[in-house]
């Protein structure tokens, strides 16, 4: 298995045992969420927001997995297809918790140094019932 697609594997098992996410991501990293039923205009965020972000979901989810279909791998980039299930632990705005949530997402990822230098997704949702 390349070494990228190690990492990977390994950040997805991260968070889903609710772990630390920062060993994974290079100190320049950025993350761009693409318009989604969950981000309707998207989201760009630096490192420092990244790891608050998997803090933030540690607390709002209760259980999630990573289901990864594809990987793609050229050089200092790598492609990722997957499928996310999650339940909620609190209520997310309309969502009561314990709700299920199933995206299938397009991630792309750009490597520095070893770790993920840029990680951009497109996460389409299944319907969503709160």
């Amino acid at each position: 298995m390349d070494e990228h697609e190690s990492l990977l594997r390994k950040m997805y098992a991260a968070i889903e045992a609710g772990g630390d996410v920062s060993p994974f991501f290079h100190p320049e990293a950025e993350q761009i969420e693409y318009p989604s039923v969950m981000r309707p205009h998207g989201h760009r965020r630096p490192l420092a927001e990244i790891l608050g972000g998997a803090e933030q979901g540690r607390r709002a989810i209760a259980s999630q997995s990573y289901e990864v279909r594809t990987v793609l791998l050229d050089g200092e980039r790598a492609a990722v297809q997957l499928t996310w299930q999650a339940t909620t632990a609190v209520e997310l705005g309309d969502l009561a918790a314990g709700t299920a949530l199933t995206a299938h997402v397009g991630a792309f990822y750009e490597f520095k140094d070893g770790l993920v230098l840029q990680q951009s997704s497109y996460d389409c949702y299944e319907p969503l019932h709160g």
